[in-house]
């Protein structure tokens, strides 16, 4: 019989239906070795399991509940905490939250302090997730001034308190250094570096503290007992003992250049998030909106689908919406990279964050304040900033056994300079080991770029969800795109009309009013195309589903519509026209044809420049479409494709997808979400136009927010700009890391110039990351050596 504590664990469940849900759960949960009993309740939808020994984790019992076909409701937030300054700072946040049974994860992001975490209600919530980090001194920033305030202005205060403390110290020193006999008694030296120690290195003291109590030791422990080692030694054989050399300035310098490289850090990190800020600030607050037959100012919140909305000109669009009344040109470049105005008219979909420019427009909400798309941009963009790239996997081993290793290798330099020289020599030669190690510089070396490569991408138009997909697109073998709104605009325009047809202004206004009682594509593509109708009244109309429509304009019959239309009401007969792909709207006036209008989904016009690009680079390009294969031939002949294949449901190319990743990995495939979803999610690397769905923004690892396929390269080069800024920054701090200890160890350094050293290291690293915000998006690429196959013949081959 267990002699174990017993323990009760309660949380909500989602996914039952029934009383035999129940059974099963509770079978399911009871079968488990450490479960000594389980209830389930269908009315709340928890789950109160009794189990011997330790409370299980989380992840554990989700596991448990999911394997038997259910799952546990889950919640998560993203925070910005105070007090991180190095990668064992994120270990520390990270292992303390993870002890706690009810948190299913936890990621703390040290390029911008955010942490991700989730977790079990009514295992934990988020108030005990508050209690711990505040317990390890790492407090959740309640705003963002006062985040700002944690991060510059306090370290700000401290850098020139230490530097007015330090001064006198550094140069009496400096003096001594060039003959100059200068001395500062003892106390007064004491007196200087006391306060340093321990009002502005406090901060240290509590980091080392925490570090220390959770199993974990980062750069805090290093400074504190290097300084402290410094400091105690001055007091004990020089002020108490009067035996021995002062060291408090080296230990006061150490901590005042800590600080100010801390503080140059944070705000060359808190530049690296000015992109999502930048996005921030397009998110409406106030929306002018109708009620009580008057426009009036009301909270953003308010807003539902269907309300309406006033923007006057230089104002912000504050919705999700269709416009309903005005025309005016709307400027996207904030959102989407789109340098060129919009035109808008009503009936054109407009996006909150978007600035109204010339006219006044009156728009219909479509979507409440939550689901506007700005919302869903920013969330995506943090969410990519707070991912790891695969080389993070090595760069956290590494940080995760540093430190122990310098202190490891402070102690064999204390020792050994002890036995050689002397104990003043030791010590001199360990504090500088201890204070120029910098485990910073490693922590900060991938997520500073992963965080400015991402808002950089933001702000022209790219929007990275994944990152593992952004790392795999530098060495991309093969590229599938989707045809119809992808390499295609995915809406029919006017490619031609017979000779005379428009050249009676009454015939055109009549052709314009009759297709604006239809909302059929080709109809919406002609008035598009068309003049305005002026004061033309349609009689009556009737739309023949497949066919056209009929309609009586001044007694007259006319009909606009295919050969079908025609052959109902005898008219014609016409001669063939229109190319393959095409469509062909005939012309009927009282049974006389009077010509016709051809419309077709153009192609875009960067397509077949795009396609030799990727072929120079040696991509294979795969054309995918569901359209007739006589219609996929006609487009193939005119592209520089490697395969073209037609006719296909998604799965197939789902299949296909899987097909080519075999044989030419990775794999990257562009289309517009509509259609293509299971092909984007299979793919190694996805690629949604923005002109698409909500889905291809989900499904996709990559959007591109405005339907430009000169983004596809630029995504190519950011892919290759991040990983060099990546691998350059790890070089840097690994080699100077490499070359700092062992020249410390060799009593080569003096403890200040470490402290000046270790301090820099970090700044340049992030310096050197905030180089990507000038990143532009570059379509012409140098090709890179690889083993990549030939570019096929242009043309058009079939799946089976």
């Amino acid at each position: 019989m267990s002699t174990q504590t017993p323990h009760h664990v309660i949380a909500p469940v989602t996914g039952l239906s029934c009383a035999g849900c129940v059974k099963k759960l509770q079978s399911a949960l009871s079968d488990r070795p450490s479960v000594v009993e389980a209830k389930v309740n269908l009315a709340t939808e928890t789950l109160d399991i009794t189990v011997d020994g330790e409370t299980p984790k989380a992840d554990t019992l989700r596991d448990w509940v999911v394997d038997a076909g259910y799952d546990l409701v889950t919640e998560s937030g993203r925070y910005r905490l105070d007090n991180i300054n190095c990668a064992g700072c994120v270990r520390s946040v990270e292992k303390a939250l993870l002890a706690d049974p009810g948190v299913l994860s936890a990621e703390v992001n040290l390029a911008n302090s955010q942490l991700q975490v989730s977790w079990v209600p009514g295992m934990t919530d988020i108030g005990a997730i508050r209690r711990t980090l505040k317990g390890i001194n790492k407090p959740i920033v309640e705003t963002e001034e006062e985040g700002r305030s944690a991060s510059t202005g306090v370290a700000g205060w401290q850098v020139a308190l230490g530097a007015i403390l330090s001064l006198p110290m550094v140069i009496v020193m400096a003096l001594e250094l060039v003959g100059i006999g200068a001395m500062l008694p003892g106390w007064v030296q004491w007196l200087l570096a006391t306060p340093v120690q321990f009002y502005l290195g406090a901060r240290f003291y509590r980091g080392a503290y925490s570090s220390l109590k959770h199993g974990s030791a980062n750069m805090d422990v290093l400074v504190a007992l290097g300084t402290s080692a410094a400091y105690l030694y001055s007091l004990v054989a020089g002020v108490w003992l009067g035996a021995g050399h002062l060291y408090f300035e080296a230990a006061a310098v150490v901590i005042t250049l800590v600080l100010f490289g801390k503080w140059l850090e944070h705000r060359a990190r808190e530049a690296t998030g000015s992109a999502v800020r930048a996005l921030m600030k397009l998110r409406p607050s106030e929306v002018r909106t109708w009620r009580d037959e008057r426009w009036q100012d009301v909270d953003v919140s308010e807003i539902g689908a269907g309300d309406r909305v006033q923007v006057k000109p230089g104002e912000q669009v504050t919705v999700d919406g269709r416009v309903i009344q005005g025309l005016s040109e709307v400027d996207s470049q904030m959102l989407t990279g789109e340098s060129e105005p919009v035109a808008v008219r009503p009936g054109d979909a407009v996006t909150a964050g978007t600035v109204n420019l010339t006219g006044v427009l009156e728009v219909e909400a479509t979507a409440s304040a939550e689901s506007f798309r700005i919302n869903r941009i920013i969330e995506l963009v943090e969410q990519a900033q707070m991912g790891k790239p695969p080389v993070q996997a090595f760069v956290d081993k590494i940080a995760a056994v540093f430190v122990p290793a310098v202190l490891v290798l402070a102690a064999l330099t204390f020792v050994g300079w002890w036995w050689l020289v002397g104990f003043e020599a030791a010590l001199v030669a360990a504090v500088a080991v201890l204070v120029i190690a910098c485990p910073c510089a490693l922590g900060l070396a991938t997520p500073t770029a992963i965080v400015t490569a991402t808002g950089a991408a933001a702000r022209h138009g790219l929007l990275v969800r994944d990152l593992g997909q952004l790392e795999q697109l530098k060495h991309a073998k093969a590229i599938l795109f989707d045809k119809t709104g992808t390499l295609t605009r995915g809406q029919p325009a006017v490619v031609g009309v017979s000779d005379g047809l428009l050249d009676d202004p009454d015939v055109t206004d009549r052709i314009s009013a009759i297709q604006q009682q239809s909302d059929h594509p080709l109809a919406k593509a002609m008035v598009a195309y068309l003049p305005a109708s002026s004061g033309i009244t349609v009689e009556a109309s009737k739309a023949w589903v497949g066919e056209g429509i009929e309609a009586t304009v001044d007694g007259e019959r006319w009909l606009l519509g295919n050969e079908a239309l025609l052959s109902r009401f005898n008219a014609g007969p016409v001669e063939p026209a229109g190319q393959v792909g095409e469509s062909v709207v005939w012309v009927v006036r009282d049974d006389r044809v009077l010509g016709h209008v051809r419309l077709a989904d153009p192609l875009r016009d960067d397509a077949a420049a795009l396609l030799d690009r990727l072929a120079d680079l040696g991509i294979s390009r795969y054309l995918l479409s569901g359209d007739r294969r006589a219609a996929v031939d006609h487009l193939a002949t005119r592209l520089n494709l490697t395969e073209a294949h037609a006719e296909l449901l998604p799965d197939q190319k789902r299949l296909l997808v899987d097909r080519l990743h075999a044989k030419e990995a990775p794999v990257i495939m562009v289309g517009d979400g509509i259609n293509d979803a299971p092909a984007l999610a299979r793919a190694d690397v996805s690629i949604a136009m923005g002109s698409g769905t909500d889905v291809a923004m989900e499904s996709a690892g990559i959007t591109l927010m405005r339907a430009d396929l000169n983004l596809i390269p630029a995504a190519i080069d950011l892919s290759r700009a991040t990983d060099r800024k990546i691998k350059q920054n790890l070089f840097w701090a690994f080699i100077y890391n490499v070359i700092g200890i062992p020249l410390a160890m060799a009593g080569m350094l003096n403890p200040m110039l470490a402290g000046a050293a270790m301090a820099f290291s970090s700044v340049s690293v992030v310096t050197s990351s905030l180089l990507l915000k000038n990143w532009r998006p570059r379509t012409q690429l140098s090709k890179q050596p690889r083993n990549a196959p030939e570019p096929g013949v242009t043309g058009a081959q079939y799946a089976d």
